[in-house]
């Protein structure tokens, strides 16, 4: 009785893709994979709030740690590589052409 009232994730997954838009289908793919991939499936909510917070916040401090330092990490490499490839020379030629060290 108990097998015939539930259904599995599986078959409910594939029953909303046939009644649903296309982005709908591949976003709720992506869900699908997105909790296969983590083994979020054999979670509580509340084990997955957690996890899915903690992943968040760390690609969070990533991406704001790369807009912050990343355009003036490139662009001191950008004026290194230019030091080596020119001879030395400043870029604009401010020192006169020679480094004196």
């Amino acid at each position: 009785m108990a097998a015939s009232t539930t259904r599995s994730y599986q078959s409910r997954h594939q029953q909303s893709r046939s009644s649903s838009s296309p982005l709908l289908r591949w976003l709720s793919e992506k869900r699908y994979q997105y909790e296969v991939t983590f083994s979020l499936y054999m979670l509580t909510p509340t084990e997955k709030f957690i996890f899915n917070s903690f992943l968040f916040l760390v690609l969070s401090m990533i991406v704001i740690a790369a807009s912050l330092y990343l355009p003036q990490h490139v662009r001191e490499i950008g004026n290194r590589a230019w030091w080596y490839y020119s001879g030395g020379e400043e870029v604009g030629g401010a020192a006169g052409g020679k480094i004196e060290l």
